[in-house]
C-alpha cells in the first residue's frame, strides 16, 4: 500500500489511495478512542491570574495511552516557524497510523506563542499539540477559554454604551485578544491590567497597558510551561 505524501515546502497533504477497508479500520480504533475520553480535570493552577486549566501533560498522557491501547501511532512533522514581532507560529503535520493495517491519516495544524527569548518554538510547539489533541477527539476541558461563546459573551458584557471613549475600549481589549494568543477572555484581560496596577482604561495609556500585557502574559506563560 502506498504511503500518504506531505509537501515540507507547502504543507500540502498530496492525496494517495489507500484501502478503504484500512482506512475504515483506523477510523474505527479513532472514534472508539473518542468515545472512550472523557472532560479532562484541570489539575494546574496559574498562580499569578489564579485560575485552573488542564496541562499539556493531562492531555498528551490520556490521548497517547487511549491510542496505544488501540495499536494507532501518532507522529508530528514540523513544517516551520514563522516569527512575526513577539508572536512565534509553529506549524505542524500531525498523522495517525494503524499498526494493524498501515493506513494513515494527516492534518495540518499550527500553534501559537508570545516569548521574547529562546523558547518561543517549544511553547508554540506545546499549544499546538495540546489544542489539536482538544479538538480532534473533541474533548472538553471546562476551560473559559476553550469556549468562544463564553468569550462573545463577555466581550457583549465589556462593551459600554455611550461615548467614543468607551469605543476605545472595546477596540483595545479586542486588539489584546487577537494579538496576545495568551488571553482567553476579557475579564482575563481586565484582570491582568488590575495586577498591573491600571485600575481602568485610559485611551492615553494604550502603549503602556499593552506592553504591561505582554510582559505579564511572557511571565505567566512561562510559569505555566514549567508547571504544565
Amino acid at each position: 500500500m502506498t504511503e500518504s505524501t506531505i509537501d515540507y515546502e507547502t504543507g500540502e497533504i498530496v492525496p494517495v489511495a489507500q484501502d478503504p477497508a484500512a482506512l475504515a479500520s483506523l477510523f474505527g480504533k479513532l472514534a472508539r478512542v473518542m468515545g472512550r475520553l472523557e472532560r479532562l480535570p484541570r489539575t494546574g493552577h496559574n498562580s499569578h491570574f489564579n485560575y485552573d486549566f488542564v496541562t499539556d501533560g493531562d492531555v498528551s498522557d490520556t490521548v497517547r495511552a487511549a491510542l496505544a491501547a488501540e495499536g494507532v501511532a501518532f507522529f508530528a512533522t514540523m513544517r516551520g516557524v514563522s516569527v512575526d514581532g513577539k508572536k512565534v507560529t509553529a506549524h505542524f503535520t500531525y498523522t495517525f497510523g494503524d499498526g494493524e493495517t498501515g493506513a494513515t491519516w494527516s492534518c495540518n495544524w499550527q500553534g501559537e506563542a508570545i516569548d521574547t527569548q529562546d523558547k518561543g518554538t517549544a511553547k508554540a510547539a506545546t499549544s499546538a499539540l495540546k489544542y489539536f489533541l482538544l479538538k480532534t477527539f473533541v474533548l472538553s476541558s471546562g476551560d473559559q477559554a476553550d469556549d468562544t461563546d463564553a468569550d462573545a459573551a463577555q466581550a457583549k458584557q465589556a462593551k459600554p454604551s455611550g461615548n467614543g471613549n468607551q469605543s476605545g475600549k472595546v477596540k483595545f481589549f479586542t486588539r489584546v485578544l487577537d494579538e496576545i494568543p495568551f488571553y482567553e477572555n476579557v475579564e482575563h484581560v481586565a484582570s491582568a491590567l488590575r495586577k498591573a496596577g491600571f485600575k481602568r482604561y485610559d485611551p492615553a495609556d494604550e502603549t503602556k497597558m499593552f506592553e504591561a500585557l505582554e510582559q505579564a502574559a511572557q511571565q505567566a506563560a512561562n510559569a505555566e510551561a514549567v508547571d504544565g
